[in-house]
Formats: C-alpha cells, structure tokens, sequence
C-alpha cells in the first residue's frame, strides 16, 4: 500500500505516516549527530565542529533567512535536504524556498503538501513547467518528505510549505541566436514585469510575516556577503554583486546568512574546467582525522579556525588574490568525504506525449531543435545524466 492510501477503517495509512515522519526524523538525527560526545575526539574540538541539527539550530536563532547552497545534481546533497525538512518543521521553520519550480505554482505546491495522497504525477509538471530536464528523484523526493511531515500535523498546527522561486519565462520571445543579445529581448524572455524577484517572494512569504525560512539553491544565488569574480578567457573582469543572496544580505544585512555545503571547486583562472580542493584541502584533511560516524558535521566560519584558513588557487579568489573561508560563506556543512558522492538518480521514461508541446517551446532557444519525439527527450536525458556522472567523477577526482 503506497503512503496516503488508507485501509478500510481510515486509519492503516494514518499510523504508517507517522512512522514514516518518526523514523526519517531518527534517521536524520543518528545520521549527522556523532554516536561519541565530540569532546572525546580532538579535532571536533579544536575546530569548533558541531553535528549538523545543532549547527542549523543555531543560525535560525540568530538569523531569519538562510541561504543553503548546493552544487547541483549531487545525490547526498539532495537527500540531505529530504533530511532536515522535519527537522526544520520541529523548530518551527515551515518555509522552503526552491530554486527549481516556479513560483506562480505556489498554490499547486501548497495543494500537494496538504492533500490526503501524494500527487507525484503533479509535482514532475511542476518540475516540467520551470526546467524539463530536472528530472531526478531526490528532488521530487524533496517533496514527499514535506508531504510526509505535514500528514502529522496536529490541529492548529503550521504545515509545512515549499515555495518556488523561478520566474514564468517567455521562451517564444527568443527565436535567434541574435536575440540573446537583444536587451529588449531578454527582458521579456525574463517576463520581468510579471515575476516577483527572489527578494520579493522572500519578503512576501517570509520577512513581512515575521517568519523564519530556508533558501535551497545553488551556491551562486546563495552568496549574501561574498561577491563572486566575473572571469573571461582567463581575465578577471568583474564582481558580481547582484546575486540574489547579495539582494537580501544588502537589505537586510542582520537577518540573512549562508550555509554552503562543502564540495570540490573550480580551481583558476576559468570556471568548470578543472576542479581542486579549496583552501588546501583543510576540510579534507579534517574528515580524515575524524572516526567515520563523525564525518557529517559543520561549523561557524566565525567560531571556527577554519574560517581564518586563506585560498589563492580557486577561481574564487580571482580578482581577490587570496579569499578567507568566513568571508565566503557563515557556515559549512559537510556530508563526509566527497569521495562517496553519487549523481541524482535520472527518472526513467520521465517524458511522456502529453508534455512534448511545452517541452518544444522550453528547449528550442538553447538548441534550436524543433522536432522532438519522446523517445528523442527521453534519450537526452539519459544522454545528460550520463555526462553528469562523468562529470562528478572529474570533479571529486577520487579512483
């Protein structure tokens, strides 16, 4: 019996949820806290380490929103964020915000978490509707542990929301290769006079509510502080100060943090060519001094001696000279050693007749092909998913 139906009586299902919420709730709790009191192991303690609950606990205390960035398409980052959604519920954190759906799907989003099924053939078209090739099970995943927490809530109780951040894109506006470099163009491709910006949804749903929440994105969004190098043929050009991290930490400085979840970086001069580990490979070298039921743990970069370490190799510090680790980023979570990551799982047969129409529309200004089938759509993501376990290998670059 699939989670949400009911046995004869109403109640069958009613007690597996539960189960379901309590032992996600343990799992996350065994998983990231240390099975020894960190005192008993001296790098915990001379790092300042925390296991992960404490460490999300306490930037909410201090902080209203928190930007937690991720790689992208990295399978324990994912599952991770599966993790902590009921641990964010028992703190009374009911918001997520999400890079990956749009947010005029809101209600439809809201309408999922609080029904009695789980609707996952409406999630993979609200997943189709902002990017067709997002197509893996650990995001909509993301979903079903929401889901699963709000099946528990007691009466009068808050229930849990995840919120999209993406904009409706017009994609029909962009018709040439040309057209890429039209700023008229590309201001109705963007359909900036409909969409509310990240800052915008942020403060509706959250800050003018008085309400805490956490932002799930990639790591170029999550920057608040930090303003990354804009690089060209190996050249530093620029900084980038306009990120939507950097739009809320500008407004509203005291209430917005970052958590990056530690990975292998673009090593200089030029961004995704080749990758190293940043700051000379300190965090590496802590996971490896720690018993293997310690490996999941963060820390403050303003508590912690790592924060101070210096980087001059990455394509971070291009324009800088050298970055320090807490000017980067508040926190670090790191989910053991980078060795053991894995892709996301691809969705097999993901694309179906029904969505070709929107896909044809959706694909057309970055390939320029018209004409596709779903045996095609569904070959290039197996294509693409195939090309990203390659590169997840480079980039850990572990035999």
């Amino acid at each position: 019996m699939q989670p949400g139906n009911t046995g004869p009586d109403g109640k069958t299902n009613l007690l597996m949820n539960k189960k379901n919420f309590f032992l996600m709730f343990v799992i996350f709790l065994v998983s990231f806290t240390p099975e020894k009191e960190p005192q008993d192991n001296k790098a915990y303690s001379f790092f300042s380490l925390q296991p992960v609950p404490e460490l999300l606990t306490s930037l909410f205390k201090e902080k209203d929103i928190v930007f937690l960035g991720e790689t992208h398409r990295i399978k324990q980052q994912v599952e991770f964020v599966s993790s902590i959604i009921p641990l964010l519920q028992h703190h009374g954190i009911h918001l997520l915000f999400y890079e990956f759906i749009n947010y005029s799907d809101t209600k439809r989003c809201d309408s999922i978490l609080n029904a009695r099924n789980f609707n996952e053939k409406l999630i993979k078209k609200i997943f189709l509707k902002s990017e067709w090739d997002w197509t893996y099970k650990e995001y909509l995943d993301n979903f079903k542990s929401a889901w699963i927490v709000n099946q528990q809530l007691k009466p009068g109780e808050t229930p849990f929301r995840i919120i999209g951040l993406m904009p409706d894109i017009n994609y029909s506006v962009i018709q040439t290769q040309n057209d890429w470099h039209d700023p008229d163009k590309l201001n109705e491709f963007w359909n900036c006079k409909n969409n509310k910006t990240w800052l915008e949804i942020i403060e509706s749903e959250a800050l003018n509510k008085n309400k805490k929440a956490l932002v799930y994105c990639g790591f170029h969004h999550a920057f608040t502080k930090f303003h990354h190098p804009i690089v060209s043929q190996g050249k530093f050009i620029r900084f980038e100060t306009d990120r939507e991290g950097n739009q809320c930490f500008n407004k509203y400085p005291t209430k917005v943090a970052t958590a990056i979840i530690y990975t292998p970086i673009s090593e200089k001069p030029d961004f995704g060519m080749k990758y190293i580990r940043p700051f000379n490979g300190v965090i590496d070298s802590v996971i490896k001094e720690l018993p293997e039921n310690m490996q999941k743990f963060g820390f403050l970069t303003n508590q912690s001696s790592l924060g101070s370490r210096h980087d001059s190799s990455s394509y971070y510090s291009m324009g800088y000279g050298s970055i320090c680790l807490k000017g980067l980023a508040d926190a670090i979570i790191v989910l053991g050693p980078v060795c053991n990551y894995q892709s996301v799982t691809l969705m097999n047969d993901f694309i179906d007749e029904n969505d070709l129409e929107d896909i044809k529309i959706q694909a057309f200004p970055y390939n320029w092909i018209k004409e596709w089938t779903v045996k095609s759509c569904n070959d290039s993501l197996n294509k693409w998913h195939k090309e990203e376990i390659e590169f997840l290998r480079k980039m850990t670059n572990c035999n």
